[in-house]
């Protein structure tokens, strides 16, 4: 598997169960080839056009915090750019407008929604109660 070869050894899936046999296949199957390529895996389904919850971010930023990451939704553009926005604006204290200028450097038209961007304007609000998240055992 090419995600493999090039070091990642985690993969965060934010498509729904739907998206998945729809883009790749059957669910179980994509998630045994994950782990039987030696991946480790996290499924936070997010619905297209909507940032996670608050709760799922959490775990989210936990996931992340160690190895080597690839996060992927169907597109690559709405829900994985709210996600590494939100994830930059947490772990490396970027403002929300400085994490979407970031991601979309990289992928062009990151962050696509209302809803993204209200996600990431909450979670500027709330970011002192993800970060203590850490810090209560959430790693």
């Amino acid at each position: 598997m090419e995600w493999r070869r090039s070091g990642v050894n985690k993969v965060l899936i934010l498509a729904e169960d739907w998206e998945i046999e729809e883009n790749w296949g059957n669910a179980g199957y994509y998630y045994a080839q994950l782990s039987d390529n030696g991946m480790k895996y996290l499924h936070v389904p997010i619905p297209d056009g909507y940032g996670p919850s608050l709760e799922g971010f959490r775990e989210i930023v936990s996931w992340l915090d160690s190895g080597s990451n690839l996060v992927h939704c169907v597109g690559g553009i709405g829900r994985t750019g709210t996600v590494i926005a939100g994830y930059l604006m947490v772990r490396e204290g970027l403002s929300l407008n400085d994490a979407v200028e970031e991601v979309r450097s990289y992928r062009p038209g990151a962050v696509q929604t209302m809803q993204q961007f209200s996600f990431l304007m909450e979670l500027a609000n709330r970011r002192s109660e993800v970060l203590k998240s850490k810090t209560e055992g959430m790693d």
